[in-house]
């Protein structure tokens, strides 16, 4: 009854993880295939500088470096991620058949935004009329669970204005699809302070 269904449950999932453990070691060769899918997947140029993998629990841990995103081969960069570990969550991931990203990790990321006329933030390379974000973006910040950022580092390009810099230490990101919580420590030319933001619906727009 339950309990046979229970251990053959339980087998399942010990097989599972042994499995994963096992194969997850291999992910480093298919970086250049990764790179070819995401390319096609979003028409942006980007690249890996070194890909590997772990496993944790039930999830696989992917451990990536030096990851570059523009628009295009020749265009400037609009991220930039350091040392990174995305932990992904399998279960959920085959629920909604879409990747779900539970946790990610990294020294360092830097963004760089660019405000249009209808002062929205954007992007830099990836501007469009209405101020939507494009939707692999949007999907890939609906599917984060939680970020923690040594280091964000936004290079703001105001419509109208000089560039800027805002830099935030500690920085957190923490939610579900409707709702996103971003705490850390901001500096800029005029010191250092706590910063707390909230947002609710999607992220559609910046």
């Amino acid at each position: 009854g339950c309990w046979a269904l229970l251990v053959v449950l339980l087998v399942l999932l010990a097989l599972y993880a042994s499995l994963g453990r096992h194969y997850i070691v291999y992910v480093e060769e298919f970086a250049p295939d990764l790179e070819k899918l995401l390319q096609e997947r979003i028409a942006a140029d980007l690249s890996i500088g070194q890909l590997s993998g772990d496993w944790q629990g039930l999830s696989p841990v992917l451990k990536m470096q030096d990851f570059r995103l523009s628009a295009g081969r020749d265009q400037p960069v609009a991220v930039a991620l350091g040392e990174a570990r995305f932990t992904v969550s399998m279960l959920s991931t085959l629920w909604r058949r879409q990747p779900e990203l539970r946790q990610l990790s990294a020294r360092e990321l830097r963004l760089y935004l660019v405000e249009n006329e209808q002062q929205r933030w954007q992007l830099r390379g990836f501007q469009s009329e209405g101020g939507e974000l494009p939707s692999w973006l949007s999907d890939t910040l609906l599917a984060l669970r939680q970020a923690d950022l040594d280091t964000l580092e936004l290079h703001l390009q105001p419509w109208d204005g000089p560039a800027t810099q805002l830099r935030i230490d500690a920085a957190r990101l923490e939610g579900n699809r409707s709702f996103r919580r971003l705490h850390g420590i901001i500096s800029s030319g005029s010191g250092r302070s706590q910063l707390v933001m909230e947002l609710d619906g999607r992220p559609d727009t910046i």
